[in-house]
């Protein structure tokens, strides 16, 4: 039954509930007398009736007469009634009045009480004395009140602010805060540094002038705190320093410590967590959070290599610090275990530290006090200092919203804003004190207690609570949420929902390892999916092995109770695209690093336009650089050339000199080129040659090797060109004995084909695979064993008469054996299908790869690419080779110098060369002797007066004659 059923409500007033859970927002208090005037809420004043017992009564002279008046220390104005008013003026009150008509009400009713009159008198209260004190006459009877403003001025009423908790103690422990950087007594840091430790003694990085006096003025101060030492000595190890500007002017100096680093071991300590210690706060109240004075730099370093290892250098020379620093790898790890150590060691309980924060707690005022004393008796005893700016009280962890909460307070907090005090700043104020009481406040984690997470997923996120049972009322933990990437957010709905509950434990993983609890959601159907019983997907069965190390059961509850669904409508808007790192780095390469394609022709007509680069082909071109616009350029001239090509060329003769066919010999010399030749472009590649479509089956075979694949190993792959069956192995080697054995298992199950197709591979055209293919003469078991299997069977067998090959595959393996060509299969369709699509082939791929054949032909001198070493190396070898063999898209090359050197090539690889020697003598000559051989065919074939011109099509218009000009023929 419900310990609330028959209690009644402690601020409402109504049965059945605590106090500690009303909803109500009405807030009646007893002993509680306050009054405000119509300056801060409108024209009424509040009021709540006291017991007499309570009533603080004084008496206090009005114009002349006494008055017995109720003391007010919230109240803002004064008031008398209507009686006590008359009564005044019959007996000669000293004042002046005017009549006012407004209204005000109390705080536990609703009724209005009407204002009809103002007075100003003189007051008097024992030996003080105030003038034109104001006075509102009411109409109704009640008691006269005096206000706060005059009660604190006559002396009856005295408001005293309570000092802070740092300065109640600072009275007692002066020496904590002095400003001064303690030193941890009876103790020092020892740094530990590798076996192979090596020091660099790195050089001076200088200051820039305008900041030397800035950094002597760091440097002096440190020295003064003696928190660093000047070094005389040598030292193995020294680091720069770096001066980080500040935006007030100032400076920070830090010293780069990443070289020294490396010879450091780290201690490993661990270091706790905000939420570690916020478990550790759990069933307490009262906090105090205090802060070391550079905390670091109290903790004194060891003697010799441990202070060598932070020597510095800078234009004043070099200083070593004396206590822990900033930038020591193994720095925040060693004084969190030291401070941790000093605190406990000495029986300090309630208290925690993170670095150089340490708070106090207390589940009450005494047992906080008691508890802070003896952590200040233990920093002082063991000669700590504390930063009196802080430290401070420490609650705002625990209230819901506080950034939206506080932003019209902390608007008043930034520069160049007046502190103005108005209705925002007051709510805002009054939200933050009820937060702190409020239900729906975060609570401490309490191991003790009954716990629960519920988890929720939208489209676009997820959402987990995480909730603890506090005398029988469920209060929240933590909050979390996280934004699906763009994966996760083509999940199903059902997987979304798994995804979310596998989230939010993992996200809790601290809170609920090691501990039973319930995993609430709203999606019905995971209450089986996570139950022993379930069979999910392979994605949904991964994530449920992954819960296997927590003690939980699913509880389905509809969505209207789901306080999760919230959360995971709001994705987080600072995540972008929700790209990991990898793929924000390929992202960020791919639209900032890729520059605008940009085609030749552009590039040409912007830099014929340019007139420095204008300026930079004339100073080429003519060797004159100097008084140029373009002699910045003079340390690289040699590097520089005015690279035209054949377009340019043509362009610049046709507005200089003419001579019959001057474009035929502008291409000819640039073809002939040797320097053009050696950084053109190399030939287009040959269109695909189709192989013909083999008798049958394992007829013609091929061969090549895939990898090394990220394991190390390589996969022999052999497919026959008839049916496209792939026959495959793993190797660790590709040996010319590890191909063999591969093929012997293949030939043992298919049998020998006709022709083997490789890329002349080292290993495919040793002589030990060679041999191989004519014959084997080994005798290792393992080979006979499958030379064996190929010769049983391709044997017929004496019960079915057929050979077990041909029952099995419809076909008779080729052997070593004799044998006569086999018919076609009737594979006439496969066939006539297979030429129509290598027809379409041929159509399509040499024009999307812009292929042609190779004018590359046996006996022609060819130049060889090579691969690029530098920005200057040309696309090809500058020696020549010529052409031995070719064969399909393949050459075997010789070195024309060296023609025992020779070299295994594709067509595309090479590019046929063409000597400049007397190129246009001989071209002329070719070319009169081609155009006198076709005009004497022409003739022959006209003459003949046969209409079957076997030569070529006949012409429609005679042959142009063409002779040279006559030149300066006067």
């Amino acid at each position: 039954m419900c310990p609330a059923k028959k209690e009644s409500c402690g601020k409402c007033g109504h049965i059945g509930h605590f106090a500690k859970v009303c909803r109500s927002k009405n807030n009646y208090q007893t002993k509680v007398f306050s009054v405000e005037d119509n300056e801060s809420l409108g024209n009424e004043v509040f009021a709540i009736e006291l017991s007499p017992e309570d009533e603080p009564e004084v008496k206090v002279t009005v114009g002349g007469q006494e008055v017995d008046m109720l003391i007010d220390s919230g109240a803002s104005c004064n008031v008398l009634d209507h009686q006590l008013w008359e009564q005044l003026q019959s007996n000669g009150i000293n004042c002046r009045s005017q009549s006012e008509n407004r209204s005000i009400r109390s705080y536990t009713t609703a009724s209005k009480v009407q204002v009809e009159a103002k007075l100003w008198s003189e007051v008097e209260f024992g030996s003080k004395r105030l003038s034109d004190v104001e006075f509102l006459v009411i109409s109704n009877k009640g008691r006269p009140i005096l206000g706060r403003k005059r009660a604190i001025q006559l002396g009856v009423v005295a408001i005293k602010v309570p000092e802070s908790d740092v300065s109640l103690v600072e009275s007692e422990f002066q020496e904590l805060f002095s400003g001064k950087v303690g030193k941890l007594t009876n103790y020092s840091v020892e740094l530990h540094l590798k076996p192979d430790a090596k020091f660099v003694a790195q050089p001076c990085r200088r200051v820039p002038y305008s900041l030397r006096s800035k950094v002597e003025e760091k440097r002096t101060d440190l020295e003064e705190m003696d928190i660093i030492e000047r070094v005389e000595g040598p030292t193995p190890c020294v680091s720069p320093i770096f001066v980080v500007p500040k935006q007030n002017g100032d400076i920070r100096i830090c010293v780069d410590m990443r070289m020294a680093n490396t010879a450091i071991e780290r201690s490993r300590h661990l270091i706790p967590t905000i939420d570690d210690v916020l478990s550790e706060l759990s069933g307490n109240a009262v906090f105090t959070k205090l802060d070391l004075t550079m905390g670091f730099h109290q903790l004194e370093l060891k003697e010799c290599i441990s202070r060598e290892v932070t020597t510095f250098t800078n234009h004043a020379g070099l200083f070593r610090y004396k206590g822990l620093m900033f930038g020591i790898c193994s720095a925040p790890e060693l004084y969190q275990h030291v401070i941790d150590q000093v605190l406990h060691s000495d029986g300090c309980n309630g208290c925690e530290n993170i670095s150089d924060d340490i708070v106090a707690y207390g589940k009450d005022v005494a047992e906080h006090d008691e508890r802070l004393k003896k952590v200040l008796h233990t920093l002082k005893e063991r000669g700590l200092t504390l930063n009196k700016r802080k430290c401070v009280l420490r609650i705002a962890r625990f209230i819901s919203g506080l950034a939206t909460k506080a932003e019209p307070l902390r608007r008043l907090t930034q520069k160049n804003t007046p502190f103005v005090w108005g209705k925002d700043q007051r709510k805002a104020f009054e939200e933050l004190k009820n937060s702190l009481t409020d239900v729906d406040t975060l609570a401490y984690f309490n191991p003790a207690l009954k716990t629960r997470v519920v988890a929720d997923a939208s489209t676009v996120g997820l959402g987990a609570v995480l909730l603890q049972e506090h005398d029988e009322v469920w209060r929240t933990v933590c909050y979390a949420n996280k934004t699906l990437s763009s994966v996760e957010r083509r999940h199903s709905q059902t997987e979304k929902e798994a995804l979310a509950l596998v989230w939010s434990i993992k996200r809790f993983h601290v809170y609920l390892l090691g501990r039973e609890f319930e995993l609430v959601t709203d999606h019905k159907p995971l209450e089986i999916i996570y139950s022993p019983k379930s069979k999910p997907s392979a994605r949904v069965e991964r994530w449920v092995l992954r819960l296997q190390p927590y003690h939980f059961h699913v509880v389905y509850k509809p969505g209207k109770e789901n306080i999760a669904d919230t959360l995971s409508r709001l994705p987080h808007t600072d995540e972008g695209k929700n790209f990991d790192d990898t793929e924000n780095s390929v992202h960020f390469i791919t639209v900032k690093a890729i520059p605008k394609v940009m085609s030749a022709k552009e590039i040409e007509e912007v830099a014929s336009n340019d007139k420095e680069m204008e300026c930079l082909r004339q100073a080429i071109q003519t060797g004159r650089w100097e008084g140029t616009e373009c002699s910045e350029y003079l340390h690289v001239a040699n590097e520089l050339c005015v690279v035209g090509g054949v377009v340019s060329m043509k362009q610049r003769l046709r507005t200089k000199v003419w001579w019959p066919k001057p474009e035929e010999d502008v291409e000819r010399f640039v073809k002939t080129c040797d320097a053009c030749q050696l950084v053109g472009r190399p030939d287009p590649p040959e269109p695909v040659a189709s192989t013909e479509l083999p008798p049958g089956p394992r007829r013609s075979v091929a061969i090549d090797y895939l990898g090394p694949l990220p394991t190390g190993e390589h996969i022999p792959l052999v497919v026959d060109y008839y049916s496209r069956y792939y026959e495959v192995a793993v190797v660790r080697t590709v040996t010319s004995e590890k191909t063999i054995e591969c093929l012997e298992t293949i030939f043992a199950r298919h049998g020998l084909p006709e022709l083997l197709v490789s890329d002349n591979g080292p290993n495919l055209v040793s002589q030990k695979f060679e041999a191989f293919l004519k014959e084997n003469e080994g005798k290792d078991w393992r080979r006979e064993l499958v030379r064996y299997l190929a010769v049983y069977r391709t044997t017929p067998h004496q019960t079915t008469g057929q050979t077990p090959a041909f029952l099995l595959m419809g076909r008779h393996p080729r052997t070593k054996l004799p044998e006569l060509s086999q018919p076609s299969n009737g594979d006439e369709e496969i066939r006539d299908r297979d030429q129509l699509m290598r027809f379409k082939s041929k159509q399509y791929a040499p024009a999307s790869r812009n292929a042609k054949i190779s004018e590359v032909k046996q006996g022609d001198l060819v130049l060889t690419k090579q691969d690029k070493k530098t920005k200057l190396s040309t696309t090809f070898e500058p020696q020549l080779y010529k052409v031995k063999e070719k064969k399909a898209n393949q050459v075997v090359v010789s070195d024309s110098d060296n023609p025992a050197r020779v070299l295994h090539r594709n067509t595309t690889e090479v590019k046929q060369y063409h000597p400049a020697n007397d190129q246009l003598s001989d071209t002329k000559a070719n070319q009169e002797e081609n155009t006198t051989s076709a005009s004497v065919e022409m003739d022959a074939s006209v003459d003949s007066g046969s209409n079957d011109f076997q030569g070529g099509p006949l012409r429609r218009y005679p042959q142009r004659i063409r002779q040279p000009p006559d030149r300066l023929n006067f």
